[in-house]
């Protein structure tokens, strides 16, 4: 049975000229309506790229087929269902989305923002672990829970977005060119992967900036514990270091620990939270 979304007559969209962002398989653009942006397959006309515009393909289908699945909650990203765009070149099937101008956790991050959201910190921690313990719960693996793939809504809560990457019911019709766990994906990767982003979130820094994809995932299936002294929130490292070494069976018990260390850090001055 399809799951159900929010309402709303979306009918046939034009898009205006903003590229929200381009990718390997798909591109997202503003429609006309500030509040809502499209998702279209990414084209590619050469016979040197026909596996890339196959991809991107199976990756739009896969991604209408996850959101379908998923349903409403509050910490995935809006889907409105999927309509005709009119482009400058003619016209597309597209994934029509909630429109978040702020973009993503990579941004905030990476330009220095994240003094503007220094009280968000905390729930950011819960609502990641509850996008995942949701999506989970629904038999689906994101395959890359990472600080671009979740965005900063107006009141400034995360959403998790983009599951062109993502395995259902362990269905996985292709390896993500980003994946760094290897062919063995399952759930304690993207326990892993939430305790990489609440290092990020702490300290406003990469885990590990200088290291490639490969040797980021040697240190998974090493069991390497990172330095986590740049961690000053109380309790947090302890839940990456869990994060880290597997030792949650899944995101509720991953929950269970970190429910009453962010009730404990939110009577706490913003300003001890605040690293420099």
């Amino acid at each position: 049975m399809a799951a159900n979304h929010p309402k709303m007559d979306i009918g046939e969209l034009k898009c205006d000229h903003t590229w929200v962002r381009a990718g390997i398989h798909g591109v997202i653009k503003k429609t006309i309506d500030d509040k809502l942006v499209v998702k279209y397959a990414a084209t590619y006309q050469d016979e040197k790229h026909r596996s890339l515009q196959q991809y991107s393909a199976v990756s739009y289908a896969k991604e209408k087929e996850i959101y379908e699945h998923l349903g409403d909650h509050p910490f995935i990203l809006k889907y409105y269902g999927e309509t005709k765009v009119v482009l400058d070149n003619g016209e597309k099937m597209a994934l029509v989305f909630q429109y978040h101008p702020a973009e993503s956790l990579m941004r905030a991050i990476y330009e220095n923002l994240m003094d503007n959201y220094a009280e968000k910190k905390m729930e950011w921690f819960i609502q990641i672990a509850e996008a995942v313990r949701y999506i989970h719960s629904k038999d689906v693996l994101h395959g890359l829970i990472e600080i671009d793939n979740f965005l900063i809504q107006s009141d400034g809560a995360l959403v998790l977005a983009d599951f062109g990457e993502s395995i259902i019911h362990g269905k996985r019709e292709r390896m993500g060119w980003s994946f760094k766990f290897g062919m063995n994906y399952t759930k304690e990767c993207e326990i892993y992967s939430i305790g990489t982003l609440m290092y990020q979130i702490s300290t406003n820094q990469q885990l590990y900036p200088t290291e490639s994809q490969e040797e980021i995932a040697e240190l998974y299936r090493a069991g390497v514990i990172p330095d986590l002294t740049a961690v000053t929130i109380p309790g947090i490292a302890d839940i990456i270091e869990k994060c880290m070494t597997k030792k949650y069976n899944n995101v509720e018990e991953l929950l269970q620990d970190l429910r009453p260390v962010v009730a404990a850090n939110k009577s706490i001055p913003t300003s001890a939270l605040t690293t420099s």
